[in-house]
């Protein structure tokens, strides 16, 4: 959950008319929400890293649009659609602070049972790294609005 910190700030800058607001720092996934006008996504998560929970895995990227009004000088945001990602890494769970990772972040949509059975952090731990695990952490943090599901 975003701290009253990052909320007093979104509240803050949004009561400017900044028009969108996008945090990164939590390492972990955040709400996404309008206050006023002002799109607001919390936490994007981790792009890539290593860190050795799966809810750091999890992150996501965020897509829309800026309209100009016709007619107008007024410029507003729409379609705004968060699409879920993990951050996926291979290796020995013995050696797990030793290795050396190759990362990449999928969107879940090109994730596979097979990756996620081979994740590292898949029983490390107490991790589970499964499509449902993970989809269900993105479904319990944003809200559908915004949620793009496939």
């Amino acid at each position: 959950e975003p701290t009253l910190y990052q909320k007093d700030m979104a509240e803050y800058l949004a009561s400017l008319g900044v028009d969108i607001i996008i945090g990164t720092h939590p390492h972990v996934i955040q709400p996404v929400t309008w206050i006023y006008d002002t799109l607001v996504i919390y936490s994007l998560g981790n792009f890539i890293g290593g860190m050795l929970t799966t809810n750091n895995a999890i992150n996501g990227m965020i897509e829309f649009d800026f309209v100009k009004k016709y007619g107008s000088e007024e410029i507003c945001v729409e379609n705004v659609n968060w699409i879920p990602m993990i951050i996926h890494f291979e290796g020995n769970q013995n050696n797990i602070l030793a290795e050396r990772w190759n990362y990449k972040s999928y969107k879940v949509s090109e994730y596979t049972d097979t990756l996620a059975n081979k994740h590292v952090l898949n029983g490390f731990e107490g991790n589970v790294v499964s499509l449902d695990y993970i989809m269900g952490v993105h479904k319990q943090v944003i809200s559908e609005e915004f949620l793009e599901v496939e």
